[in-house]
């Protein structure tokens, strides 16, 4: 399982595609948590026939999500089918510039 390093504070953006599928009528969610924390990304389909979206997080979201280990993945819904991606592990780490 990968493990990537976020900083709280900043905005997250991850781009991302399912690979030579149409995602037009498939519905996608993605949260992080950590414990009983949950952050809902928000989800925007940016060519639906190449399967291409992003995930995100603004800034002010991110400023409250929990320092430690967390960990992220997307789901997809067709019809009736659910798949789930690989869980992804995050480290969320202090943010060293910012306003106090």
């Amino acid at each position: 399982m990968a493990t990537n390093t976020v900083k709280r504070g900043d905005t997250f953006t991850a781009l991302c595609q399912r690979v030579d599928v149409d995602i037009t009528e498939t519905v996608i969610r993605s949260q992080i948590r950590s414990g009983s924390w949950t952050q809902e990304l928000t989800v925007t389909k940016t060519n639906e026939a190449t399967g291409e979206f992003t995930l995100s997080a603004t800034a002010a979201e991110a400023e409250l999500w929990p320092l430690g280990n967390a960990v992220w993945d997307i789901e997809y819904t067709d019809d009736t089918e659910v798949r789930s991606t690989e869980t992804v592990k995050l480290r969320i780490v202090e943010d060293v510039t910012h306003d106090n």
